[in-house]
């Protein structure tokens, strides 16, 4: 008999939810919103761990059972760490870096069970190479997709696909929800797909 179990992801993001979706749970949604600030960090990837960390805390409060899902992804040229652009100009400053380059998309996933307290954390990290784009594609990009809730300026699953030179490891990563990981974790959980 398969295991059920309360599943709440600790997000705002209406990729991961989707993303989630198709693994066919059960879940709630509970809108965090943390600071999720990285630049200036001695150690990026230890940054996101305590974005996801703390939403998956602040999810927790007040239930008594069920799996808290939580993730953050940066973007790693070298050795900066690029997030979220606040508006065009930083969108298109980010982009410009980006391409004709390779960088790294790094999620760090949270799953924490209320009831036992067990917690499991995983880093994914997948590389993209993109083309050389030229500066008006860039722009209309910006113009027509807002990036502006998407760490690195872009998301592959809009037009961002067709500038993608390469990508090693999970595209689920490069969306913001490495499932393959996801569903490892779930099952350690007892979950089964």
């Amino acid at each position: 008999m398969p295991v059920t179990k309360k599943i709440i992801l600790a997000s705002t993001s209406s990729r991961r939810q989707k993303l989630l979706n198709t693994l066919g749970l059960s879940f709630i949604v509970k809108k965090i919103a943390v600071n999720e600030k990285i630049e200036g960090a001695v150690n990026p990837q230890k940054a996101i761990l305590k974005n996801a960390e703390k939403k998956v805390a602040a999810a927790a409060k007040g239930e008594s059972e069920g799996l808290v899902l939580g993730a953050d992804t940066m973007i790693l040229l070298g050795k900066e760490a690029i997030s979220k652009p606040k508006d065009f100009a930083e969108a298109l400053k980010t982009l410009t870096k980006l391409f004709g380059k390779t960088h790294k998309v790094i999620t760090v996933l949270v799953v924490f069970d209320i009831f036992s307290r067990q917690l499991e954390k995983r880093v994914v990290i997948s590389d993209v190479s993109f083309l050389k784009i030229p500066p008006q594609t860039l722009k209309d990009y910006i113009v027509k997709f807002k990036p502006y809730d998407k760490a690195g300026a872009y998301a592959i699953q809009e037009d961002a696909l067709f500038w993608v030179k390469e990508i090693k490891g999970l595209i689920t990563n490069i969306l913001g929800l490495p499932l393959e990981m996801l569903v490892s974790v779930l099952q350690k959980f007892g979950l089964t797909f």
